[in-house]
C-alpha cells in the first residue's frame, strides 16, 4: 500500500531562539522511510510531530491526503509507528 506524508510550509518552534523549518516536504511510497541527520538536527522533533506528541507552529501536516488532526489515535497508529530510542516511565 502506498503511503504519503506531506508537510506544507511547516515549522516547529523549539524555544524562542530555535525553530525547525520543515518547509514543504513530501514522502511517498510503500515500505519504510529512514530519517538520517546530525545530533540536534530535528529528527526526533519531526517524528514526535508526526505522531502528535508535538504540534506544528505553522503550516500543515497530512497523511494520505487527510490532515493529521482528523485522525483518531487508533487511526494514526494504523498509519505510523514511532519507537523512541529510550523509554521513560514514571510510577
Amino acid at each position: 500500500m502506498t503511503q504519503s506524508i506531506e508537510f506544507k510550509q511547516a515549522k516547529i518552534e523549539l524555544n524562542k531562539d530555535k525553530v525547525l523549518n520543515v518547509g514543504n516536504l513530501s514522502l511517498r511510497g510503500p515500505g519504510s522511510i529512514a530519517i538520517i541527520g546530525k545530533n540536534g538536527a530535528g529528527k526526533t522533533t519531526l517524528l514526535r510531530t508526526l505522531v502528535r506528541m508535538r504540534n506544528l507552529d505553522g503550516g500543515s501536516l497530512s497523511i494520505n491526503g487527510s490532515p493529521v488532526e482528523a485522525f483518531s489515535s487508533m487511526e494514526l497508529a494504523r498509519n505510523l509507528v514511532y519507537i523512541p530510542q529510550s523509554l521513560s516511565t514514571t510510577l
